[in-house]
């Protein structure tokens, strides 16, 4: 999703830096509050274990059946019918011994995972058939640690619904869930299944979820979009009536380079960011500007961005900061040498979204 108006809602003077965004809106409510995520806890429903990330994923498999299976049908959003094509599954036309078998899901950037579930597939009830593809014996998941290390993180069920038709061709809908004991942060995960059968015999998974949020980008990180933007106040301070000076790209000196709200009675103040085309936005980052008299440095501070379709700022809550700590809002921390004012403060308070829009 992208977005070309992003706001801060705040009282403050302040320099601006947004890494690819495109409309910002800031404000003063209160205290800064620090909030951090617990795990997700797994359960039977997709709403319960939140959001699938497999999808974000490259599947693959250490053999896959050669007569038009692909390990994409494993997370491509859709279960599998009678059709063996809409499966991915091992079926092999000679004796070859290849169990257990691997099958993985890969991704470019890291996630924080918590659970993952998958849903079996077969087109044959007798399960120790030498032929065909039934459903599999015993399997395990394992995880990518930070290393470059597998780890192994518990069995996964083989369990299916045979109530209709034995459960095979696409009648199987049992899913078989793993809730993590922690959240894990990966770029990978994989499976060893082990068939039930012999000869030709496979295996085959109808989908596999996985399900977690994608580690924010680190704050800072590309090109700062905020020098394309214009600034909107709604207010100029009667000693610095220029805007501009939030997203210029210089830090204040003494009393000549900063925007503040001086003199302003609506609390909070909004500071807008405008594009005139559409950017997605990952991190943003704030410094702010004190003169330890008529500005202060700021209570607490909003982000929300302008959604096109609704033409409604939403607000953004989901977000890491600089201390790599989850948070609902942006810091207000600033140099404590002398009091942080004027030119003294050089800390960026800055934060990444865990889901840019």
């Amino acid at each position: 999703m992208v977005k070309k108006i992003l706001a801060l809602a705040l009282s403050m003077a302040m320099v601006f830096s947004v890494l690819p965004a495109t409309a910002l809106q800031a404000a003063d409510n209160g205290p800064e509050m620090v909030v951090r995520e617990e795990p997700a806890v797994a359960a039977a429903s997709e709403e319960e274990l939140g959001e699938n990330v497999a999808r974000a994923a490259k599947a693959g498999a250490s053999y896959t059946n050669i007569h038009g299976v692909s390990p994409d049908a494993m997370n491509d959003g859709q279960f599998a019918t009678e059709a063996p094509e809409t499966s991915w599954n091992s079926w092999i036309d000679n004796d070859d011994d290849i169990y257990p078998i691997e099958v993985s899901l890969s991704w470019e950037q890291e996630y924080e995972l918590t659970a993952m579930r998958v849903m079996w597939w077969a087109d044959n009830a007798v399960i120790t058939s030498n032929d065909n593809v039934t459903f599999p014996k015993s399997c395990y998941v394992e995880y990518l640690d930070k290393n470059g290390v597998w780890q192994k993180i518990s069995d996964v069920g083989v369990e299916y619904d045979s109530s209709s038709n034995n459960g095979i061709n696409g009648n199987n809908k049992l899913w078989n869930t793993v809730k993590f004991p922690e959240s894990i942060t990966t770029k990978g995960l994989r499976m060893y299944i082990e068939r039930s059968g012999s000869g030709r015999n496979g295996v085959g998974i109808s989908e596999w979820e996985a399900f977690g949020t994608k580690v924010p980008d680190e704050i800072g990180v590309g090109e700062n979009i905020a020098l394309n933007a214009t600034v909107f106040t709604g207010h100029d301070s009667d000693a610095d009536p220029n805007e501009v000076k939030i997203n210029d790209g210089k830090l204040a000196e003494g009393q000549d380079i900063n925007w503040n709200s001086s003199g302003f009675t609506p609390d909070p103040v909004n500071v807008d960011l405008k594009w005139e085309k559409l950017q997605e936005v990952n991190s943003m980052q704030v410094m702010w500007w004190s003169d330890g008299s008529d500005v202060k440095f700021p209570k607490n501070c909003t982000v929300s961005y302008l959604d096109e379709k609704t033409e409604k700022w939403v607000d953004v809550t989901d977000m890491v900061n600089e201390s790599k700590e989850s948070v609902s809002k942006v810091g207000v921390k600033y140099t404590e040498k002398d009091g942080g004012v004027y030119d003294n403060n050089r800390y960026w308070n800055g934060v990444a979204f865990r889901k840019p829009f």
